[in-house]
């Protein structure tokens, strides 16, 4: 008796199956702009290394659009879509990471080698070394750059698309797909090519009804690059 209700069971699950949506795994996302780089960024106009090394709490530019260096080379982001998300700045000799300034331009920053900035107890900014626009000024404000030997410095730097372009890979068939987006239309087009400028969930309906859900993932639209640059001896201004 309980086999015959265990096959009965089996019997009644296979006909159900039949009426859920089969997952097909040929379906896929892909991204397709995906050569992006940041190449190093110009510091106080000229090329990465120009000079032999920076100075602890020397006034430092680091300029991170696109651009090219007097020598042809390439600089900051290879493409506009990009723009700069965070910059962190390390002395091996160092404990703590140094502050990073923003400036108007967003792919801009101030960076003062070796020095950590106190906060400013009205504002909760940091207080920099020398004027900058935005930012709170205290002339007797202690430099606080200690004395240190020649050095290492590690620059990271985190950029963002505004955009990037992916392809929704659907399998081959005779009907049509439309992916569920404001002003998207129906396709024979087994592979649907578009640009996005969010991360998360999209799907793609087809004409017999089945939805295909996809995730694009947030760490897509991001790139990285990091530098090594000498910092000078001596903890002076």
């Amino acid at each position: 008796m309980k086999r015959i209700l265990i096959a009965s069971l089996l019997l009644s699950l296979i006909s159900l199956a039949g009426c859920i949506p089969a997952i097909n795994s040929v379906s896929e996302v892909r991204l397709v702009s995906n050569d992006a780089v940041i190449y190093a960024p110009q510091v106080n106009g000229n090329p990465f290394g120009y000079n032999a090394n920076v100075q602890p709490g020397e006034l430092i530019y680091l300029d991170f659009n696109p651009g090219r260096d007097q020598y042809g080379n390439s600089t900051g982001f290879s493409s506009s879509r990009y723009s700069l998300e965070t910059v962190t700045a390390i002395c091996d000799l160092k404990a703590e990471a140094d502050t990073i300034f923003n400036t108007d331009d967003g792919n801009v920053i101030v960076w003062f080698p070796c020095y950590t900035a106190l906060l400013e107890t009205i504002s909760g900014l940091p207080l920099p070394l020398y004027p900058l626009p935005g930012y709170p000024w205290d002339p007797c404000r202690e430099d606080g750059i200690a004395s240190m030997g020649s050095q290492m410095a590690t620059i990271t730097a985190t950029a963002r698309a505004t955009w990037i372009e992916v392809e929704f890979v659907l399998p081959e068939q005779d009907g049509s797909y439309r992916l569920d987006l404001p002003g998207q239309s129906w396709t024979s087009e087994n592979v649907i090519k578009i640009r996005i400028d969010s991360s998360g969930a999209y799907s793609v309906e087809d004409s017999g009804g089945t939805l295909y859900e996809f995730d694009v993932p947030i760490d897509w639209f991001f790139i990285e690059g990091s530098w090594r640059i000498d910092v000078g001896p001596e903890g002076t201004c």
